[in-house]
């Protein structure tokens, strides 16, 4: 099990992408004063800024996207959650709607496999019948949803793609928007988990 990325997720009534540039961020403190930045878009409608060691912030009027491009192993530290919170904390009025935790994932497994695990293998004999794409809907011990879905195109002959995401639709403020961010240690290890069991055979 590789890991690929992580990103968090979350969406607004009315984010003001004009806002998350890189002089805001440094200057508030929401990002390290020696992180570089490789390229920047900034617009009333999309902002874009990307940084050399992977972490790249992405909004318009819906959404924010940061996410860090890490791996192959886990990690105790990323470079994104205390980051996105920091922003949280200086906008806490902003009216937030949800969040996602999320980890994208590679296992070594051809497509081809899932056919016989999940049942089907029926379709391998079925030229019609181009690919099998299974998503699984999970609970967590508290009671948040989880869903894996495989990609639908094998990163390689050998490997496939797993997007791994945790969503929240019942926080009602930054603080409990806070709070979320910071059990992604425990959803990391769900996701070890849950992968580990559905697909290790």
């Amino acid at each position: 099990m590789h890991l690929r990325a992580v990103n968090v997720v979350v969406t607004a009534r009315s984010h003001n992408p004009s806002i998350p540039n890189p002089d805001f961020l440094k200057i508030r403190g929401i990002v390290p004063d020696n992180w570089q930045v490789s390229e920047t878009i900034t617009s009333p409608a999309a902002s874009v800024v990307r940084y050399t060691n992977g972490v790249n912030w992405e909004m318009d009027q819906s959404r924010l996207q940061v996410s860090e491009i890490v791996g192959p192993e886990f990690k105790d530290v990323y470079n994104i959650h205390q980051p996105v919170k920091s922003y949280l904390n200086t906008l806490p009025h902003c009216p937030y709607q949800n969040l996602g935790l999320n980890f994208q994932i590679a296992i070594p497994k051809p497509q081809v496999d899932l056919l016989e695990q999940f049942g089907a293998s029926w379709m391998s004999n079925e030229d019609w019948i181009l690919e099998m794409i299974p998503a699984f809907r999970l609970k967590t011990e508290d009671g948040l949803s989880c869903r894996i879905t495989v990609l639908g195109l094998p990163l390689s002959m050998g490997e496939l793609g797993l997007d791994c995401n945790f969503h929240h639709e019942t926080l009602s403020n930054s603080g409990e928007f806070c709070d979320a961010i910071t059990e992604w240690p425990a959803r990391q290890k769900f996701v070890i988990s849950a992968v580990t069991k559905l697909f290790a055979r």
